[in-house]
């Protein structure tokens, strides 16, 4: 088979290209390769509302089966590719199947982090495509107890969605804090009290030595030595970008796979995008790669300009959002170091953001309940202009005020 456009992955941004492309008026082939059984698909309700609701998987779908019909779009379901050969142009499927291409695009998504101890594959459950998460839904169905382990974006969201089932939830984390990876200090005590308060157990600083099976339970021992027992585990220790085929074709990789300002790879034809792309972003200065829906979005978008024949830099500022509880965390730019901040806002209320400064100029936002401070901060930021940052102790200030 040959097509003028192939997608290596029917995620969310393997659909969003063949959306793009044809939004764009298109006219070559596509074809999309994903080996799950699925039409690419939402992945931040996996960890929300479908766990407590009788969701059809349908309504996850970015477009029903009928639409990939009438725009002529291939989807290439339950199958891997094993193999990349770039000089003839072609991808040799697990069915041994040969799909010749003349652009090809990297849509691999990323890879879950496993634990390294043995695990029980009865009571142990990971979160990363919708059979996972079919899995735990039916798995937490008349149990008491659950332990997550890793105090990340999904551990808490899953913490959050399932505290209503009036279920023991312990989280175990190898840091002192929940998501110290994403939020400062101050927001991390915000969040460690909501659930607290909420009734969620937390353990800090440790990791799990062995899970071991006893009479349908798992038997969990930590590093210091502690013993729990649960009904079901869920580990969401992070990810990592899926970069194999990309790496076994020589294309260049750094925490993903390396893109320019239009998403091509190091290679002629060859494109990436969404989770396994590593980009440069002009406004923050620096390389990123971001596993967000905005920028699997937004970065298709630019790829199906530039296959289409047009350039349009990918010059985003990054967000990204989450809810737990009634809380629904936005977050606006990047923040690795800082060296001023300033609150806006009464913690008190829930309804309060954090801004964040480097060299006078604001990188980051981070907002409780505070759409119109997300607003006011992703313009800010994009903006790239120096600014005292106490003029943002004003709640009615505006864009225009400062610019």
């Amino acid at each position: 088979m040959k097509f003028n456009t192939v997608i290596v992955g029917a995620g969310h941004a393997g659909g969003m290209i063949a959306i793009s492309l044809r939004n764009k008026k298109y006219k070559g082939s596509i074809a999309i390769i994903g080996q799950e059984s699925f039409f690419p698909y939402q992945r931040p309700p996996l960890s929300k509302v479908f766990l407590n609701n009788d969701i059809d998987v349908n309504k996850l779908y970015l477009k029903s089966e009928n639409f990939y019909i009438k725009n002529n779009i291939d989807i290439i379901l339950n199958k891997k590719v094993n193999s990349i050969t770039k000089k003839e142009k072609f991808l040799l499927l697990d069915t041994k199947e040969k799909i010749h291409y003349d652009t090809l695009v990297f849509a691999t998504g990323s890879l879950i982090n496993k634990l390294n101890t043995k695990v029980d594959n009865l009571t142990t459950h990971y979160l990363r495509d919708i059979e996972d998460a079919k899995k735990l839904k039916h798995a937490i169905k008349n149990i008491d107890d659950l332990v997550i382990i890793g105090a990340g974006y999904i551990g808490l969201e899953v913490a959050a969605s399932l505290k209503n089932n009036n279920l023991k939830i312990t989280v175990i984390d190898m840091d002192d804090r929940v998501m110290s990876r994403a939020i400062d200090k101050y927001l991390s005590e915000f969040f460690y009290n909501k659930h607290i308060s909420e009734g969620v157990n937390f353990l800090f600083n440790q990791y799990v030595a062995s899970i071991k099976n006893h009479n349908g339970r798992s038997i969990i021992k930590l590093s210091d030595g502690s013993v729990l027992k649960s009904d079901v585990i869920l580990v969401g220790i992070g990810v990592k970008p899926n970069i194999k085929l990309a790496k076994q074709i020589g294309l260049i990789c750094d925490d993903g796979i390396k893109v320019d300002e239009y998403g091509q790879t190091s290679e002629k034809d060859i494109y990436a995008t969404g989770d396994c792309a590593s980009h440069y972003n002009p406004i923050l200065n620096t390389q990123l790669r971001l596993e967000s829906v905005q920028n699997c979005v937004e970065l298709s978008n630019t790829i199906a300009f530039k296959i289409c024949g047009e350039s349009k830099p990918y010059s985003k500022v990054p967000w990204f959002w989450s809810d737990q509880y009634n809380i629904k965390l936005q977050i606006a730019g990047s923040l690795v170091t800082y060296d001023k901040s300033l609150m806006r806002g009464d913690p008190k209320t829930e309804k309060f953001s954090i801004f964040y400064q480097k060299d006078n100029q604001l990188i980051s936002v981070h907002c409780i309940n505070s759409p119109k401070d997300f607003l006011l901060g992703k313009k800010l930021i994009a903006n790239q202009k120096k600014f005292n940052l106490d003029l943002l102790e004003n709640p009615d200030l505006k864009f225009s005020d400062i610019v």
